[in-house]
């Protein structure tokens, strides 16, 4: 029966973070201000798109919301996992561990995937949707603020030196990784004698 409730509570995870990811902010910005987004620009319904053709503010405020979507998706989850699961293992819900981080349960992260999917496949926009940078951000602020804030300094600054959201949004990804290797390697450094 535990098994059961696992399961139950992992897709109810899954679905609450995609439902949330599916909120199409860039298409109901655009709306507001006249604007079909999927027919200017690239076409894409993302937040570049917005901020490239209608503009910075309406561009930065559908990234913040954007960002908001993946956050929201995770933390209500993290804070279940946090405060009810762990501490009562009577819940009938079995609490595993991801990646060997506590914080970073495994209904954590399905709701995490979920709001990623929900944003690049929207229930409410006819499954097309954006490319994800924020709504990752989004997840890595609700999991790993730390993480989530190094990424956004190196966005800004790629974004910044080169003018291309894309350049800022691969040297995110790649400082994010690299990142998240130090400990791992601090850790097996020490594990293995050679500190």
């Amino acid at each position: 029966m535990e098994i059961l409730y696992g399961i139950l509570f992992g897709l109810a995870c899954l679905a609450w973070g995609y439902l949330t990811g599916s909120v199409p902010t860039a298409v109901i910005i655009a709306r507001r201000r006249g604007v079909d987004i999927t027919k200017v620009g690239s076409g894409n319904p993302g937040g570049t798109n917005v901020w490239r053709t209608l503009g910075w503010r309406p561009g930065l405020l559908c990234m913040l919301l954007d960002l908001a979507k993946g956050f929201a998706g995770a933390f209500p989850v993290l804070l279940i996992v946090l405060f009810l699961l762990k501490p009562n293992p009577a819940a009938g819900i079995p609490f595993v561990v991801f990646g060997g981080s506590e914080h970073l349960n495994v209904y954590v992260c399905l709701a995490g995937l979920g709001s990623a999917l929900g944003h690049s496949f929207p229930l409410f926009f006819r499954f097309r949707g954006g490319k994800n940078v924020m709504v990752s951000l989004g997840f890595l602020m609700a999991t790993s603020p730390l993480t989530g804030l190094f990424g956004l300094a190196v966005f800004l600054v790629f974004l910044f030196a080169s003018h291309r959201v894309a350049v800022g949004s691969l040297a995110a990804a790649v400082a994010i990784v690299v990142f998240g290797l130090v400990p791992v390697v601090l850790i097996a450094l020490d594990v293995y004698g050679y500190q």
